[in-house]
């Protein structure tokens, strides 16, 4: 896994990094300083949680996807290179998890992250039969993706017999936002402490 050369062109967080890194942490910098980024910002900045969950078409997450798949795709090499992940960057597997996770259900989009995964999944196993396995970067993405669907299950299981968020989202795919556990909980805690100060 040899290093690359990224520069940033990004100048968001006020730095630019030209030097040479391994290929997962290139990975990070390049989500942090390329399309990627700008299309979870603009999600980000679009995404107002005070609106119903209905007025948000998943469409404008399709080009995220899109992007990330066709990133995947070019994320393979010969069986004979077993690609190394590096601590630094298993570590930062756990925060990116956590980002899908709040994308995927406050922006109630499960339905094409699913289909995404399924997607990687039998790339995967495609080009496995062409000799061919994930390198780092490949790797990194792979198992957020991986960890973000057992912190769903995880979500989806905590709040299965929730009365009040079942009426909410009838469907039948029930995927609660967080704001709504928040606002129907965690809010209703907190107003009778202030009455009582």
């Amino acid at each position: 896994t040899g290093g690359i050369l990224v520069k940033s062109q990004v100048k968001e967080k006020g730095r630019c990094t030209g030097r040479s890194t391994s290929m997962v942490q290139c990975h990070v910098f390049t989500e942090n300083s390329s399309l990627v980024v700008l299309l979870r910002r603009e999600l980000w900045e679009r995404h107002d949680p005070s609106c119903p969950a209905s007025l948000f078409s998943s469409d404008r997450y399709i080009p995220f996807f899109l992007i990330l798949c066709i990133y995947f795709s070019g994320c393979f090499i010969p069986r004979k290179e077993e690609p190394q992940i590096p601590v630094s960057a298993l570590l930062l597997i756990g925060p990116s998890s956590l980002y899908y996770w709040y994308l995927v259900t406050e922006g109630q989009i499960f339905i094409l992250f699913i289909f995404t995964f399924f997607a990687m999944l039998a790339l995967v196993m495609h080009q496995k039969r062409k000799g061919l396995i994930l390198d780092s970067n490949g790797r990194f993405l792979f198992y957020s993706f991986i960890i973000t669907l057992v912190l769903i299950a995880l979500w989806v299981g905590w709040l299965w017999n929730d009365k009040i968020l079942r009426k909410k989202y009838p469907g039948i795919i029930y995927v609660p936002e967080p704001w709504a556990f928040y606002t129907l909980h965690l809010n209703n805690l907190h107003s009778p402490m202030e009455e009582s100060v």
